[in-house]
């Protein structure tokens, strides 16, 4: 009951949550990112990783090994705790997590808001990947308008060529990660 009260979750869902579930086949299945109105698309897949580092050690290793940032600051700090948790204990559970989150009500409240994301539950490496791919997509855009924003501050020609060209290469580098994989 205390868990209902703290995370605002239903009785049902984390009993769900907790219960043991049957292997089942995993289909392929290409992963759609769903933008709903109050979130990008970069948030959503932020929040869909997020859903599955939560029940899922392989979604933890795909971060660990392949995203360097997440953009929402909420979602950055969950990532974090998440991977220390994982890294103290070689798993997770989501019960066992929150227990160390005790008195953490923000990182509670974004669990919550994480965890009851109505997605498929099984996941493959591949539909990880897909969650990566929109997030370094955004990373990619905001070094590019930093780089942008630094070329109009630039008063020195010589300095604006550089950004341009920096500017160059990460455009070129993100169609080759991100557009065309």
């Amino acid at each position: 009951d205390r868990l209902v009260s703290e995370t605002n979750l239903s009785k049902e869902f984390i009993k769900s949550k907790l219960e043991d579930k049957p292997i089942k086949e995993k289909k392929e299945e290409k992963v759609e990112v769903k933008i709903k109105e109050n979130k990008s698309k970069y948030e959503e897949a932020e929040a869909s990783l997020l859903h599955y580092m939560l029940e899922n050690v392989e979604a933890i290793v795909v971060y660990n090994d392949y995203v360097t940032n997440i953009r929402t600051e909420k979602y950055r700090f969950l990532a974090r705790r998440i991977l220390q948790f994982y890294k103290e204990h070689g798993t997770i559970f989501l019960a066992d997590f929150l227990d160390t989150l005790v008195d953490d009500k923000e990182v509670i409240k974004v669990v919550g808001e994480v965890s009851s994301l109505k997605l498929k539950e099984d996941v493959t490496k591949k539909d990880l990947l897909e969650y990566v791919k929109v997030i370094q997509d955004g990373n990619y855009l905001d070094a590019i308008e930093d780089l942008e924003n630094q070329m109009k501050n630039a008063k020195d020609v010589i300095e604006k060529a550089k950004l341009g060209e920096e500017i160059r290469k990460l455009r070129v580098r993100r169609m080759k990660d991100v557009e065309w994989n």
